[in-house]
């Protein structure tokens, strides 16, 4: 979980100096390596509304990374 919460804290640091995009909204498989969350996830990975409900899918493994 920690390199997560560096990566996140990382990507947001240079969202509000730079204006870079943010990741869309997702789930992924955690790995026992830390993975870079993708920029432009599966599209059965992103979490969605529908009907008044927060979808939030189980998640894929993302590319390059190993399960």
């Amino acid at each position: 979980m920690h390199g997560y919460f560096n990566q996140s804290v990382e990507t947001m640091l240079r969202h509000l100096e730079s204006g870079a995009r943010l990741p869309a909204s997702q789930a992924f498989a955690a790995t026992q390596e830390t993975c870079r969350v993708p920029l432009y996830p599966a599209s059965r990975d992103h979490i969605r509304f529908e009907n008044r409900t927060v979808i939030i899918p189980a998640g894929g493994t993302p590319a390059g990374c190993a399960p």
